[in-house]
């Protein structure tokens, strides 16, 4: 093919094609007109006669137009196919040529697009993908909460029953999750399940793989207790029984009869925290009053602002309670969004930062492609005195630059499947969802669209700098000539490049790392260690069980509590024992209007939420928190509404006086609750908790059935898990078919509270480990280029009495000149780029100068590392050698 295209004559173009079809056609009229005259007709009706017979020219001409320009352009796409062949094969070649060099760029690549497709993916499941289901596009939760705010809580069965008349809507379904007690085996076993509308299952698009779903009757009061189960429950629990329909099975101390199985994926789209739901049963009317989140469907063009307004304008017309005074409102949130305020800022951080790793991996390919490139110029220059213009040089390396990038995309692939096994193996429990991210179509488009990209990156800029040096400069070069001054001054700015976005990651990450560090050794204001809570695996309420008879079952159930507390007090390794209603970071919270007794307080200033607990008066002696005014709690006191309340809440309301005695309520038809006591400052809700929180206690009701045990062990974390096994021996005494649920050390508790902030630390630490080794690759990369391309100058150095030392110094100088000058650019732009960290930092300022200070120094040491090794080569040069080397 590409021997005859040296003898073919130049391509025709429009014009051309136009004035041959011309030409042609006269040729053959003129023949023709000769013919009839010679027939004996006049040369006027010759001619006449001639086009009459030949028929519509017009027509002939772009017949023949358009027959002649598709050969062109067929002509064309198989010369372009040839040419690109040839090029691949040439590339091909290169390649094999110097394996190291290809190695090194693809494995550089894959690093840089495989960060990418991973982060991508969780922030395409997470917050780009509609949910899997049915018209998952238009699923929504609603909520109450306040406008632009993150606080979100679940409205009750009555505001739901109204909003279910809104005609933005489709049928609202409620989703209540809810442990279940399964009975029958050696030992209760807690099993995660939900309490469900009956149109649940129909609304998430699960058909149950053997048996029924549910169906409105199985939702109503007096209807026999059925439930569908999980698909890994039927296989765990019962064997993959095929006859499994039918089979009565006992949870929370009833009968319940299992009526199928669903299928492998099934899932509410809640984006909860939790382990997966395993038991399914319906809601039923007039028992299940309480709790669920409640889901829906937003009707055809319809969209969430518009359904908030309508079910605003409902809550409106219905009776007010506390929670309307404030401020609190209808809130329609696509199920993602309840999470994904929290993770949004992170998971951009991590997008940009994968980013950041990229393009070093594209300035550190390049670099390698124009150090190649350098070596080549004699090559480029003799190709383009043979003929090759420019374009085609450019066209060849550009082949060469995709066939690595595809290479580096391929591999990607791989380091993403790898890597989102390890983020979803190392994901903290709070962010359940990621197990459901995948390697999706979307997300393999994104990945060919960065290999794209990336190989015209990484590949342009050094085929416009090898490609522009003279031929006759080229042509009288030697064989080791460096490059032009454009080409080495581009590769250093690369170097400068690198080592600036590697700062960029660097504080990032170190400012992270300071966070966690400060967060996971603030004081709590108590003493979390060898204390292990667990609570009584209740039923919530009793299904079927009349209304008259709920007291006796909650006494039931306290009495219970008191047993078992009692019953642990005594066992060996058992330091103490209390009851209350949580424990940090899990206690409870109260809301509504704030008002004290014989005060005035600014509404602006006064709260509407407070960290609450319900405690016996064992609890501060059993957590260390100390007393700091009055007293504990003492037998009569949740009769008399007494309360104990935080050092910062009596700072901040009793300034200059004594809270004791003080009366305080949350809401204007409530008793007043008095303060006997003030304790010492506690993170109820975690360590990443302001310091300040205001709390409150009061005396556990002995009658409150959901109380958590709380035990310190004597000695360290293992002689608290060897607690368990003997507590659980003690409530089997007592109550056979009630299980222990939650069972969890408070340490393990307060570290969940921190997992999330460690979890982005430790991405963003291996994202910036990655960046700082890329770096120092580049670095090397370019000072070992230039040592090897100076050794002539460095032997003449040498030669005329340069010491080992002085070549040293200049090989590290030119190193650290630029390290210097991308460290400095990159503290310039962390500064600016760190105040996004902001809301992930604890006690930190995005401009810690220490965090600075140290990533600077860090680089610097990377640098003279990566700068010595070929410093060092250069010192053992010989200067005899290196003058005869050209």
């Amino acid at each position: 093919m590409r021997f005859r295209k040296i003898f073919r004559l130049p391509a025709r173009d429009a014009k051309a094609v136009d004035a041959d079809f011309e030409q042609e056609l006269a040729f053959h009229l003129e023949m023709r007109v000769r013919e009839l005259v010679r027939q004996g007709l006049p040369p006027d009706a010759a001619r006449a006669e001639a086009l009459r017979r030949y028929g519509d020219v017009d027509d002939a001409r772009r017949y023949c137009s358009v027959v002649d320009r598709k050969h062109e352009r067929s002509r064309a796409l198989r010369e372009w196919l040839a040419d690109w062949v040839y090029d691949l094969r040439f590339a091909g070649r290169q390649v094999r040529q110097r394996p190291g060099f290809a190695i090194v760029a693809v494995a550089t690549l894959a690093l840089g697009i495989g960060a990418n497709t991973a982060i991508f993916s969780v922030v395409n499941h997470l917050l780009i993908a509609p949910l899997p289901y049915p018209d998952g596009d238009r699923i929504v939760m609603l909520w109450r909460g306040k406008q632009k705010t993150d606080l979100l809580i679940t409205p009750d069965r009555a505001m739901v029953d109204g909003w279910r008349a809104a005609r933005t809507l489709e049928p609202i379904e409620l989703y209540d999750p809810q442990p279940f007690v399964l009975a029958g085996a050696a030992e209760p076993e807690e099993i995660a399940g939900a309490l469900v509308t009956t149109g649940l299952t129909g609304f998430v698009g699960a058909r149950p793989v053997i048996g029924r779903p549910f169906t409105a009757l199985d939702g109503v009061r007096g209807a026999p207790h059925v439930a569908l189960i999980s698909y890994g429950l039927w296989q765990r629990r019962f064997g993959g029984d095929e006859h499994i329909v039918g089979r009565v099975a006992q949870l929370n101390d009833a009968p319940y009869t299992i009526i199928g199985v669903l299928p492998r994926d099934f899932r509410v789209p809640s984006f909860l925290n939790g382990p997966p739901i395993q038991i399914v049963a319906p809601l039923i009317a007039g028992v299940d009053t309480i709790g669920g989140f409640p889901l829906a469907r937003l009707r055809r063009g319809v969209t969430a602002e518009a359904a908030q307004a309508e079910l605003t304008s409902i809550s409106d017309r219905t009776p007010k309670d506390g929670l309307s005074a404030l401020g609190m409102t209808a809130r329609v949130l696509r199920p993602m969004e309840s999470l994904t305020k929290s993770v949004r800022p992170a998971l951009l951080v991590m997008l940009g930062a994968v980013g950041l790793v990229l393009l070093i991996a594209c300035a550190n390919v390049a670099n390698l492609l124009l150090a190649r490139a350098a070596l080549r110029e004699r090559e480029f220059a003799i190709r383009t005195a043979l003929g090759a213009g420019r374009g085609r040089l450019v066209r060849q390396l550009l082949t060469e630059s995709a066939m690595l990038a595809a290479a580096g995309g391929a591999a990607g692939l791989i380091v993403a499947w790898q890597g989102l096994r390890a983020i979803i193996a190392f994901r903290p429990e709070s962010l359940q969802e990621l197990e459901a991210v995948r390697l999706q179509p979307t997300v393999l488009l994104w990945t060919l669209g960065v290999t794209i990209v990336t190989g015209l990156i990484f590949g342009l800029a050094p085929a416009l700098h090898s490609t522009a040096a003279g031929i006759g400069d080229a042509l009288r070069a030697g064989s080791r000539a460096a490059g032009t001054t454009g080409s080495r001054r581009f590769r250093a700015s690369l170097v400068v490049a690198e080592v600036a976005l590697s700062v960029v990651l660097l504080v990032s990450a170190g400012l992270l790392v300071r966070s966690v560090a400060r967060l996971a050794s603030a004081d709590v204001g108590f003493d979390s260690s060898n204390l292990i809570t667990m609570r009584l695996s209740q039923p919530h309420g009793r299904r079927g069980v009349p209304d008259k008879d709920a007291a006796p079952v909650r006494a039931h159930y306290a009495q219970l509590n008191d047993d078992l507390a009692e019953r642990v007090r005594h066992l060996p390794g058992v330091a103490g024992v209390t009851l209350a209603s949580g424990v940090p970071p899990r206690v409870g919270i109260m809301f509504g209007q704030f008002e004290i007794d014989g005060k005035t307080i600014d509404p602006a200033t006064a709260p509407r939420i407070l960290s609450f607990n319900s405690v016996q008066p064992s609890y501060f002696t059993l957590l260390k928190i100390p007393m700091i005014a009055g007293r504990k709690f003492e037998p009569g006191d949740e009769a008399r509404n007494s309360m104990i309340i935080s050092r910062a809440m009596a700072r901040k309301y009793w300034k200059g006086g004594s809270a004791v005695g003080a009366r305080f309520r949350f809401s204007p038809t409530a008793d007043w609750n008095t303060v006997v006591g003030v304790a010492g400052d506690v993170s109820s809700l975690g360590r990443n908790t302001p310091e300040g929180e205001l709390q409150a206690y009061a005396a556990a009701d002995t009658m409150r059935p959901d109380r958590v045990l709380i035990v310190r062990a004597i000695g360290g974390a293992a002689s608290s898990e060897a607690l368990v096994p003997a507590i659980r021996r003690e409530l089997a005494a007592l109550d056979k078919t009630v299980a222990l649920r939650e069972v969890q050390t408070v340490e393990k508790m307060m570290d969940a509270g921190i997992a999330r902030p460690r979890f982005n630390m430790a991405l963003l630490t291996v994202f910036a480990v990655m960046a700082l080794v890329l770096a120092a690759v580049g670095l090397y990369g370019v000072i070992s280029f230039t040592v090897s391309q100076r050794t002539r100058e460095i032997g003449v150095r040498m030669a005329l009495g340069a010491e080992a030392r002085a070549v040293l110094r200049l090989v590290v100088g030119q190193g650290l000149r630029l390290t210097v000058a991308g460290v400095v650019a990159g503290l310039v732009i962390s500064a600016a780029v760190t105040r996004v960290l902001k809301t992930m930092l604890y006690q930190i300022d995005p401009l810690d100068p220490g965090t600075f200070a140290a990533v600077a120094l860090l680089l610097a040491a990377v640098a003279l590392a990566a700068s010595y090794v070929p410093a060092r080569r250069a010192t053992k040069v010989d200067p005899v050698a290196a003058l005869r080397a050209d």
